[in-house]
């Protein structure tokens, strides 16, 4: 029966998580109580499903649109994004104190992990954009990840990481090393030669 639950779920991977972790609360406490003689949620089983996720780079002609309504948040915010290859809730999390304009770098203090923490050069292109987005606030959008991804969806017709791989294939068509990209993205190097090289300068980020 606990089985048949789960198996006439049409929901993804993690609500069916859930419901088998509820399942074995509830069971857990049933047998604890000798309301049950044995917790079957162990038995349960179920695949992760394998997502493929469709990854677009904005072309040079979608690119020179967004410069057309640059005046428009959403707009401005995506050439940010493009042009700074940050993750979305880091430019959301991001205040004027992260921001030197006159070193031009972004800081960026809480991340994912370890080596997405990291300080990256501002491109000069978005260095207007960015003293244009101030809020009082300090922070730069107010935007949530729901908001935008439905903008991006529905108006620009892209995902809200098709902006970082626009920035990683328009860095490798520049010929840009692949661990200076991973340095600037905030990626894990792959290997141990490409971590050697994640104690770049600042200058050589910048130059990339």
């Amino acid at each position: 029966q606990l089985q048949q639950i789960i198996d006439d779920c049409d929901k993804g991977y993690s609500t069916k998580s859930n419901i088998r972790a509820l399942m074995h609360q509830l069971l857990g406490y049933a047998a604890q109580n000798d309301i049950i003689d044995k917790d079957y949620t162990d038995y349960i089983t179920f695949e992760k499903e394998q997502t493929t996720i469709e990854r677009r780079a904005y072309t040079e002609e979608e690119i020179a649109d967004l410069w057309k309504h640059k005046d428009l948040h959403e707009y401005a915010a995506t050439l940010v994004l493009i042009h700074q290859g940050m993750r979305l809730k880091e430019f959301r999390d991001m205040t004027r104190a992260d921001v030197d304009y006159e070193a031009m770098t972004i800081n960026i203090p809480k991340a994912k992990n370890a080596y997405s923490v990291r300080t990256i050069p501002i491109n000069p292109v978005i260095l207007p954009l960015l003293k244009e987005m101030e809020l009082e606030d300090g922070h730069y959008t107010t935007m949530n990840a729901k908001s935008y991804g439905y903008f991006l969806d529905k108006v620009l017709h892209h995902t809200p990481y098709d902006c970082r791989h626009t920035f990683a294939t328009r860095a490798n068509k520049m010929d840009i090393k692949t661990f200076v990209i991973q340095r600037i993205m905030g990626h894990k190097p792959k290997t141990l030669l490409e971590e050697v090289y994640t104690h770049l300068t600042m200058e050589e980020l910048a130059e990339a």
